[in-house]
């Protein structure tokens, strides 16, 4: 087989590694996927240091950080996400990392930092995967660093992204019921519990 033939050739090697880490992860298999991109990497540092194969380190770091997130592995996607957003990126793909990122100090409730990240995916133009979780994320984030006003602004948005962008209504107006209590809205909040039970 030409696979097997190029195995003497290091650069025929790595190619050989990362395309069984890409076949992974088109089928869907992320951990395979991950698991065989770190392999590339260890095995095939030397090479990929060389300035000829630096867009194939790139991608595979990049690939690193967002089977990371998807694997809810935050801690290690962290690194990988800040590296990428070392590279010379296109507007798109520095969009995501920036979600990403801000997604992920989320989740491990660094508050500030998920919402000043999520606010410069945003600044950037937010991608479809993007569009409507970034709001919701925000939302989240504002509420716990006390910008409640600005929280129930990203969730009213929520509200009218819903159903177009498939987010959980249920928990938009489990939010928006909470927020609107801490607002003094009580009005708002039991309006907003009725619409949550409804749906």
């Amino acid at each position: 087989m030409a696979l097997d033939e190029g195995r003497g050739d290091p650069f025929a090697q790595v190619s050989f590694d990362f395309g069984k880490g890409l076949l992974f992860q088109r089928e869907g298999n992320y951990v395979e996927a991950l698991d065989r991109f770190n392999v590339t990497l260890s095995t095939h540092a030397q090479q990929l240091r060389r300035p000829e194969l630096r867009f194939m380190y790139e991608d595979i770091q990049q690939r690193r950080a967002f089977l990371s997130v998807t694997l809810s592995r935050f801690e290690n996607a962290i690194p990988l996400l800040r590296e990428a957003l070392s590279f010379d990126l296109d507007k798109e793909s520095r969009s995501n990392a920036l979600a990403s990122l801000g997604f992920c100090y989320l989740e491990l409730k660094d508050y500030e930092l998920a919402r000043d990240l999520l606010l410069q995916a945003m600044t950037l133009g937010l991608t479809k995967e993007w569009e409507g979780v970034a709001h919701f994320y925000l939302g989240i984030a504002y509420f716990y660093t006390d910008m409640v006003r600005e929280s129930k602004r990203e969730f009213l948005l929520c509200e009218q992204l819903a159903a177009t962008l498939q987010l959980p209504i249920v928990d938009i107006y489990g939010w928006l019921s909470s927020i609107c209590k801490g607002l003094g809205e009580a009005s708002e909040s039991e309006r907003f519990a009725r619409m949550g039970q409804r749906n």
